[in-house]
């Protein structure tokens, strides 16, 4: 004879982000273990990805929580857990005046709520003619960040964000826009925002610096440059040295670590031994771009 089946129960909760009426169930003892071993494992996108399944199995397949915003995720988590394990958590509070005081607090879970500023909205006011419009960081994007994160990275997943730039009478949209092309609008941004705080001259230099630095294909008169003597070099002037006279960075450690990560260039090649030797042969016509990640660059001038 049959065990008999039992009905799942079902539970509804309101997303946050739109309002949306969702379905939703407790989460199974299988995939209880599969979140507590992926905590377990202490890595940041093994977590993410077994949350992502998880909700998708406990709204029966109607959500992606990789599309999700964060607070979404972090929402629907919380309503399941509840009604999985338990809607009370005892907290352990550290008392803020001494940092050692600590007192227990019982929360209820279950009655959570995500609380938004009346003011809240998701345009930043640039300019009086420039409109920045972003979406909410999703899942996905926050598995850029980690530990090691440079600010290129960070700057990568802020760019994911980007939905929309209004600048006069002119409107960029980011489904419109490839990745590639993406600098313009950061070229656009800036020119109007040196040309609000500098004046006009100073924001042409800065466009043209700009695209010079971000195109690639252009020493750039724009950009910032010292000169370094060819009877300095020797057969052990090397790639570190070469960053250090630059002072685009000055400890050797961390110029190892950008050599590592593939964050230093010459003439937007990338460098990857640090041990690269810098002779009068590297130089183009004297000269040498410098790079460091996509935002930091020097021209070299050998004299």
């Amino acid at each position: 004879m049959a065990l008999p089946k039992l009905d799942t129960p079902k539970y509804q909760l309101t997303l946050p982000s739109t309002g949306e009426m969702i379905d939703y169930r407790p989460m199974l003892v299988k995939e209880q273990k599969v979140i507590m071993m992926a905590q377990e494992s202490d890595d940041q996108k093994e977590i993410m990805n077994g949350m992502a399944d998880l909700i998708s199995s406990c709204t029966f397949g109607k959500l992606d929580a990789r599309n999700l915003p964060m607070f979404d995720v972090e929402y629907i988590f919380l309503k399941i857990r509840a009604k999985s394990v338990g809607e009370f958590v005892d907290l352990s509070i550290i008392c803020p005046d001494d940092g050692v005081t600590s007192v227990v607090k019982r929360v209820n879970i279950g009655e959570i709520d995500l609380q938004v500023n009346e003011n809240h909205s998701n345009k930043i006011d640039i300019t009086d003619n420039i409109k920045l419009y972003l979406n909410y960081p999703i899942l996905s994007d926050m598995g850029l960040i980690t530990d090691e994160s440079d600010s290129d990275t960070t700057f990568k997943m802020i760019c994911r964000c980007f939905k929309e730039l209004h600048s006069g009478d002119e409107v960029y949209h980011r489904v419109d826009i490839k990745d590639n092309d993406i600098n313009e609008l950061k070229i656009k941004l800036a020119n109007e925002t040196t040309s609000m705080l500098h004046g006009k001259k100073a924001a042409q230099n800065s466009e043209q610096a700009a695209k010079e630095a971000f195109s690639g294909t252009s020493l750039g008169s724009n950009l910032p440059s010292i000169k370094i003597k060819a009877k300095d070099m020797n057969n052990k002037f090397n790639i570190i040295d070469l960053v250090i006279i630059s002072k685009l960075e000055k400890s050797k450690s961390e110029i190892r670590r950008l050599i590592k990560g593939n964050a230093i260039k010459l003439d937007d090649k990338i460098i990857s031994n640090e041990k690269l030797i810098i002779t009068n042969k590297i130089f183009k016509d004297n000269y040498l771009k410098l790079s460091i990640g996509k935002k930091r660059h020097i021209k070299i001038e050998l004299n």
